[in-house]
């Protein structure tokens, strides 16, 4: 549930639309704390929001993944721009990592300040392993051609 939503619209209805996407959607403040995430995020990351609310997220994440996260926010706060990047992220409960495409947009308010940014990740870890699958197939097939010519 949204408690803190930067904008005067109506805070219940926002969460049960991001909740109908498939994406995982997250919104923090100028300061990286999570203001909201739907359940696809909860589902990636493995953590309720309700245990992230409010905070950086510090107390999941590792030091290094934390200088990553909280470098990416500064990046797309001082650029005026959205950035996309691909990286690992863990997703808690489950303990395993998954690689993500994330995009972060930054909002500002009418004096140019940053109010938050809105974050939204897509797991490819699917779509990685299939191409390393097909690389090494196809690899072990160039392989196998090349022997048979010599025979």
């Amino acid at each position: 549930m949204i408690t803190h939503y930067p904008f005067p619209d109506d805070v219940l209805e926002f969460q049960e639309l991001i909740d109908l996407l498939p994406l995982a959607i997250f919104i923090k403040n100028a300061e990286s704390k999570i203001l909201a995430m739907n359940k696809a995020c909860e589902l990636q990351w493995g953590i309720n929001f309700k245990n992230i609310q409010g905070t950086d997220g510090s107390q999941f994440f590792s030091s290094e993944q934390m200088r990553q996260f909280l470098g990416r926010d500064k990046e797309v706060f001082r650029s005026f721009h959205q950035i996309e990047f691909e990286g690992i992220i863990p997703n808690y409960s489950l303990g395993h990592k998954r690689i993500v495409r994330t995009s972060k947009k930054p909002l500002y308010n009418k004096c140019g300040k940053p109010v938050c940014l809105i974050g939204i990740s897509m797991d490819i870890t699917e779509r990685r392993e299939a191409e390393q699958s097909i690389m090494e197939m196809t690899t072990l097939s160039m392989k196998l051609l090349h022997t048979i010519a010599r025979l």
